[in-house]
């Protein structure tokens, strides 16, 4: 697994997240925002137009559920993707 953490998403370095889809194949973004609308909806868009026909698998995304995030610590932690949730998505694509 290689995981990717962008030092910004405003330019987006799409090539450098590109390159290691090609390595592996497989694409899997998580985001803390819901997984509708948010930048990992346009990240894999862009990575699905400039990757077609490249990967193994679909684009997944991990990301919290469609609505308001909680502001209560103890409920965002309840809302927000956790380890064992992404390691799940991530075991599916391999």
């Amino acid at each position: 697994v290689e995981v990717i953490v962008p030092s910004a998403i405003r330019p987006l370095p799409i090539e450098e997240l590109a390159e290691g889809a090609r390595r592996s194949g497989r694409v899997v973004i998580v985001e803390e925002g819901p997984r509708i609308g948010g930048w990992g909806s346009e990240v894999a868009a862009e990575l699905g137009e400039r990757l077609f026909g490249v990967l193994h698998t679909p684009i997944r995304r991990v990301g919290a559920p469609d609505g308001p995030i909680p502001t209560a610590k103890p409920m965002e932690s309840q809302f927000l993707p956790s380890a064992a949730s992404i390691a799940n998505v991530v075991l599916e694509v391999v």
